[in-house]
């Protein structure tokens, strides 16, 4: 069954002699209604309940667990942007896509996209991941000693959030995880339906509905041994403990190696190797990074932000991580002005909201222009030391 909502909603009441008065709002969709993603991610951020409702309601989380917005469009491993974080009081942590139906996306690709975030985020430095939540009275809203131990265990809810979502994407995720799923993260397609109805004064109104179109949860394996002694049996089940995704950080030398093992041109490893050695001469600390499946290093500037400001992955890939540069004069100034740099000497591509951003950029991009791009640091990094 592709689709058990119904098309329109009805007004009652509940004390006059006709109980159900009319037809009042019809299903419709984010493109005829001019509903972005953008959005939906601001108004997740400013209630998460639009997506966790229906989890607690199925069971997925704890029905009275205070959770709360954590950040939006924050990088992971690789250049890819995970659309919303949430995080309970517990620690554990809500991955959450969002995908409307006009986005081609919203189909089966979105099911391996987020679950290559849950994979890529544990290898993520704990300085470039956003500051934890305050409550109101300026208190932590959570550990985050706690937040990475569940990090560690790769204990997500991991939601795909939308307005007509693809019954695929359900079967999909059914074929990917199904039962070999031994990490205790769970799965939620919370469908997000938008009704509307057009008020005397002429504007239309909305209704948003949150309901759950699939749920994949966490199978924890057992196994079970059974040991026969004489004409006794003896039955013992032990479950299986979830999988830490976690790895040490890289190494200069390992680094170098897993590029060459991957087909990284030689002239790009050249070009990795000079960014490396100019990043130690103008006095960066070299931060190496913890990813799964590709290698990074990442020259941080105390004297501009305590995180990073680039990470250069061993696929050959370079990211600026623009978002994080905030919180000090130092760091804004030092961000706008390489924004500056970029755009008019370098003549790269930069996002208009590149405040937010962590911009990727290809091999074929930056390392014909990686000398002028060291001129570029020997020029900004000295006003900051």
């Amino acid at each position: 069954m592709d689709r058990c909502l119904s098309s329109a909603l009805f007004t009652a009441s509940f004390s006059a002699d006709k109980t159900l008065t009319r037809k009042s709002y019809d299903l419709t969709t984010a493109r005829d209604v001019g509903f972005k993603e953008e959005w939906l991610q601001q108004a997740i951020a400013e209630n998460p309940e639009l997506v966790l409702a229906p989890c607690r309601a199925a069971g997925l989380i704890n029905e009275t667990e205070p959770w709360a917005f954590w950040g939006d469009e924050v990088p992971v491993e690789a250049g890819n942007i995970i659309d919303v974080l949430l995080v309970s009081e517990s620690g554990r942590v809500a991955i959450v896509e969002t995908k409307l139906a006009y986005n081609p996306e919203a189909r089966r690709e979105v099911v391996a996209q987020v679950l290559e975030y849950a994979i890529h985020l544990p290898s993520s430095s704990v300085s470039d991941l956003p500051s934890i939540p305050k409550r109101d009275d300026g208190r932590p809203f959570v550990d985050m000693e706690k937040v990475q131990r569940k990090l560690e265990e790769g204990d997500y809810l991991l939601v795909i959030a939308g307005d007509r979502l693809e019954s695929r994407a359900v079967k999909l995720s059914e074929a990917l995880l199904g039962r070999h799923l031994v990490r205790p993260w769970d799965l939620a397609l919370v469908e997000v339906a938008v009704f509307q109805r057009q008020t005397e004064s002429g504007q239309p109104e909305h209704l948003l509905v949150p309901h759950l179109r699939g749920v994949l949860v966490a199978d924890r394996r057992q196994v079970v041994s059974v040991e026969v002694k004489g004409d006794r049996t003896r039955l013992t089940v032990e479950t299986i403990a979830p999988v830490a995704i976690s790895r040490a950080k890289w190494t200069e030398e390992e680094f170098f190696a897993h590029a060459r093992e991957h087909k990284v041109s030689e002239s790009t490893i050249q070009a990795m190797e000079k960014l490396l050695d100019g990043f130690k001469d103008l006095s960066a600390d070299i931060v190496w990074g913890a990813g799964t499946e590709w290698g990074s290093f990442n020259p941080k500037w105390a004297s501009i932000c305590t995180s990073t400001v680039f990470q250069v992955w061993s696929s050959g890939s370079l990211s600026i991580n623009f978002y994080s540069l905030k919180g000090s004069e130092a760091a804004t100034s030092f961000r706008d002005r390489l924004k500056e740099k970029m755009e008019q000497v370098l003549k790269f591509s930069v996002p208009a909201d590149y405040r937010n951003r962590q911009p990727n950029y290809k091999d074929s991009v930056w390392v014909p222009k990686v000398a002028l791009l060291l001129e570029v640091l020997k020029e900004l990094i000295p006003q900051h030391q």
